[in-house]
């Protein structure tokens, strides 16, 4: 299997846990959420510029995925162990 490479083009922050306070991660186009949490899974939810829910995923305990979003989308986790970075396009 060939391993997908990009590279992080931000800081990494811990996910914000409030709608309130949902962040574009610089404005990101993907974002990796990385859970730091060993055996927990979180919810982490993508909503719009007005505040509108696009969509939940669920990352689960030491996982890491890839979202690909809107420039002015933001994103926030059910727990600050969601560890938020932008990153380039995986080639």
């Amino acid at each position: 299997m060939m391993t997908r490479r990009y590279r992080p083009i931000s800081v990494e922050v811990a996910a914000p846990i409030t709608l309130g306070n949902a962040i574009t991660v610089s404005d990101a186009n993907v974002v990796r959420a990385t859970n730091s949490a060993a055996s927990t899974a979180y919810l982490v939810t993508l909503v719009d510029e007005n505040d509108v829910t696009i969509g939940t995923m669920t990352v689960l305990g030491s996982e890491t995925v890839l979202i690909d979003k809107q420039k002015t989308w933001k994103l926030f986790a059910g727990n600050a162990a969601i560890k938020l970075v932008s990153v380039s396009y995986p080639a």
